[in-house]
């Protein structure tokens, strides 16, 4: 019920969002024109483009700003966004936004758009969604706050379940919820609880019937344990009758990391427990931009390829490129590849240096490896032996950012709690990369990629990305 309206209100946000980014173009273009009348800018050259044109720009920038927003959490939990949380929002969305139509001005070969527009334009839309926001927020909470407007719950169900959903309806008033009443099917657990003084039972549809017309109710959630569901039946019954919409509260599994979600196959309802996510939009568009940029990155670093197979190759005996097998997504098993950092079968010396392993658990690392070639050691620094993974990436056996592809013989030696890192697909880039590199505990190391497992978002990974280059750039803990 409340995440339905939620969703209503997002999408009805995202429209008033477009209207005023609209605007903000318009309002950029007009100010862009001024300007040019007045002045004459050396570095913003005069550009004369036709309608069409700028509408094509406009439509671009409309959509990249409304996926920014929805991607960085503007729509999710609109009541009570403060102010700072809007503003680091609109900050992300900005970046996500400019890199994003960089991009596509290079693909596309936009070459007359005017900067001196985008710069406006990327300067007031923040303004004005920001005063928007400020403006419809405060409307919207004053509206919604009056009696008139609240929803009437009756609760039934008086166990520590029903008060832990009292608790978070108490906790929770911008979300309009106003409990009228609570009965009960068998015995009153809470006459004592600060939230009502009495209880009153009910035994028979007619009960529930009254209390639903003399209370003006709205919505009826029942909370109640598995082993009497058969009891609520005939209450829902009567609540179709008269009209009002009934919930059965479904934590009946005391699931630690699973989320449930309800789904269908051919119209048979089921509840289902979900280890990874339940985001099947946000992992699509994922897997798109995964495509797009590994595919941009192969055909733009196919000349830097060229050179470092020609440095491996006369530096040291052996093949260009490493190959291991790892494990992907589920456990499945493919062969990764990077750029040849080591000598020749440095793989048969391993179990000669494993005393010397700086990192407990089932990894190996030490800083001053000896099988390292001197071209190896450089292309580490600088993560350019990460490189060929890209194809990797391209075909679906990784993605850009995910939990480091493991080995089988790290796998095996995972806990039960630790496969769950094997529920999404490896990458290029991760958390733990991001965050902490060169760091040495694997504990830490673990507990990394299983937060990034259960707080994955398109946001986050966009944020990981970027500091992914940072520290690529400055070789940070690269060994």
């Amino acid at each position: 019920m409340h995440k339905e309206r939620e969703n209503v209100l997002a999408r009805v946000f995202m429209v008033i969002d477009a209207f005023v980014i609209s605007f903000a173009f318009i309002v950029s273009f007009f100010i862009r024109e001024h300007l040019s009348g007045m002045y004459t800018f050396n570095f913003f050259p005069q550009i004369e483009l036709n309608i069409n044109y700028y509408l094509a720009i406009y439509l671009i920038l409309v959509f990249l700003w409304c996926a920014a927003l929805f991607f960085s959490g503007m729509y999710r939990s609109i009541h009570i966004k403060l102010f700072p949380n809007t503003a680091w929002i609109l900050i992300k969305s900005a970046v996500l936004v400019t890199v994003s139509f960089s991009v596509i001005v290079f693909l596309v070969k936009f070459h007359l758009v005017s900067r001196l527009l985008f710069i406006i334009f990327m300067f007031i839309t923040p303004v004005f969604i920001m005063l928007e926001k400020v403006a419809v927020l405060s409307f919207t909470r004053h509206f919604l706050g009056q009696d008139y407007n609240r929803i009437r719950i009756l609760i039934v169900g008086t166990g520590q379940r029903a008060i832990r959903l009292m608790d978070a309806i108490t906790a929770h008033p911008e979300w309009r919820y106003h409990i009228v009443k609570v009965v009960d099917y068998a015995q009153c657990l809470i006459t004592q609880h600060h939230y009502f003084k009495e209880c009153e039972i009910i035994e028979t549809g007619e009960d529930i019937r009254k209390i639903l017309r003399s209370n003006s109710i709205d919505q009826t959630i029942f909370v109640v344990p598995r082993s009497r569901l058969d009891l609520v039946e005939r209450y829902i019954h009567v609540c179709e009758e008269e009209g009002i919409s009934a919930a059965v509260a479904v934590d009946f599994f005391n699931t630690r990391e699973s989320q449930l979600s309800a789904t269908d196959i051919d119209g048979i309802p089921l509840l289902a427990l979900e280890k990874t996510f339940d985001k099947e939009w946000h992992l699509f568009v994922k897997r798109v931009l995964d495509v797009i940029i590994s595919g941009l990155g192969i055909i733009v670093f196919s000349p830097l390829f060229l050179v470092v197979a020609i440095l491996i190759k006369f530096t040291s005996p052996g093949p260009v490129f490493f190959r291991q097998e790892r494990v992907s997504l589920h456990g499945r098993k493919f062969t990764m590849y990077k750029f040849r950092s080591m000598y020749r079968e440095a793989e048969k010396e391993l179990k000669k240096l494993l005393s010397l392993n700086e990192v407990e658990g089932p990894i190996f690392k030490i800083k001053n490896d000896p099988r390292i070639t001197q071209v190896g050691r450089f292309l580490r620094r600088y993560s350019i032996d990460e490189l060929p993974q890209l194809f990797n990436v391209f075909i679906g056996q990784m993605s850009l950012v995910g939990p480091r592809p493991a080995l089988p013989v790290e796998v095996e030696q995972y806990t039960a709690s630790e496969r769950r890192r094997l529920s999404v697909r490896p990458g290029i880039t991760c958390l733990w990369q991001a965050y902490h590199r060169g760091e040495k505990s694997f504990e830490k190391w673990m507990k990394t990629d299983l937060e990034y497992v259960e707080e994955w978002s398109l946001m986050l990974d966009f944020e990981i990305f970027l500091r992914t280059i940072i520290e690529v750039i400055s070789g940070s803990g690269a060994y």
